[in-house]
């Protein structure tokens, strides 16, 4: 998990499991109290969380994930607590469960106090490789909007006659980040997509095509707070962001990938081909792009689970798929082979 950036915000997985948590027997006091869970504790607890909250039923009803469960009822007798973690994400990696962003976590040491906080995420840089051409570098979305600005406010006032966007290694971030970069570059609406929860797809609801994604209703804002509220309410979340009303970038783009590029820069990037007319140079994504929490169970051990769906605007599934590029070379050779595109 890599996380995806399109994340369901925390808040709202913790109104959901404090239902979960209570039905399970995980209220805070009763796992302070409690002796160490064994193995079938904590694998009870995640499958009950998975059965409950992945995105499609049939995800937790296929024959996978029934060898899957049976690997975890096989397990090994005095699993110390790294074992436990282990075998069950050895077991769902065997078992080829055909989706993503799922693994369990073995419970963490507590933090001392004076520790140094973690390194913020790398700002994107904006360079010039030759004139005309801009190299917007985007190593993570894990920013916010206000983030994302000193770069894209030098790349509108200096107007290039051409775009490179780096997202070799960006292994996802938020939803801010990602609807300001497109909001920066689109000359008109961008419809980018879909999100759908077990709310939706838990009425025996199939795979919805493209018609039937364009009759949902698009969120009003472009936030966490808007997509948090929708997946509660109707379990569909529609993201179409607003043009630029600068008017966009009009000139020859291309965005650099690989196989390091995951969760929503793999939605940017497809959404950059498909709108603007990007061309990906590169290597096939990582086909991880489903948005996932991480969520407590008994002994301090989490579960990382994908609580929402996403599917482009054709009804494509990114997860477990990725994104192709246009022209396929190694990575580290991606930005010289596109100068060489540009000519």
């Amino acid at each position: 998990m890599i996380r995806s950036t399109f994340n369901v915000p925390g808040h709202l997985a913790k109104r959901v499991l404090a239902v979960f948590a209570l039905s399970l027997g995980l209220s805070p006091l009763a796992q302070a109290a409690a002796p160490e869970p064994s193995a079938q504790t904590v694998y009870a607890q995640a499958l009950a969380l998975s059965d409950r909250l992945l995105p499609l039923p049939a995800w937790s009803q296929s024959p996978a994930f029934a060898a899957f469960r049976q690997a975890l009822l096989d397990a090994p007798e005095g699993l110390d607590t790294a074992g436990i973690a282990l075998h069950f994400n050895r077991s769902q990696h065997a078992a080829k469960l055909g989706f993503s962003h799922y693994a369990l976590l073995a419970p963490q040491p507590d933090t001392p106090a004076t520790s140094a906080p973690a390194a913020p995420a790398p700002l994107p840089r904006l360079s010039w490789p030759r004139p005309g051409v801009a190299l917007l570098s985007i190593p993570s979305f894990a920013l916010d909007a206000a983030q994302m600005l000193p770069a894209a406010q030098a790349l509108a006032a200096a107007r290039p006659e051409a775009l490179i966007i780096d997202l070799r290694g960006n292994a996802g971030g938020a939803l801010p980040a990602a609807a300001s970069l497109l909001g920066l570059l689109a000359p008109a609406p961008v419809d980018a997509g879909v999100f759908l929860s077990r709310r939706w797809y838990g009425q025996g609801r199939d795979e919805p095509d493209a018609a039937a994604l364009a009759q949902m209703p698009a969120l009003a804002t472009l936030d966490l707070a808007a997509l948090s509220q929708a997946l509660q309410t109707t379990g569909v979340a529609r993201l179409r962001i607003p043009a630029s009303p600068a008017g966009g970038f009009r000139g020859r783009l291309l965005v650099l990938i690989d196989g390091h590029t995951a969760s929503t820069s793999e939605p940017v990037a497809w959404l950059l081909r498909q709108a603007l007319g990007a061309r990906l140079v590169g290597q096939h994504t990582a086909g991880a792009m489903l948005s996932s929490e991480a969520l407590p169970l008994a002994g301090g051990y989490r579960l990382r689970l994908p609580v929402a769906d996403y599917l482009t605007p054709n009804g494509q599934r990114l997860d477990g798929h990725g994104v192709q590029p246009d022209l396929q070379v190694p990575p580290e050779q991606a930005l010289q082979i596109a100068l060489e595109t540009l000519g």
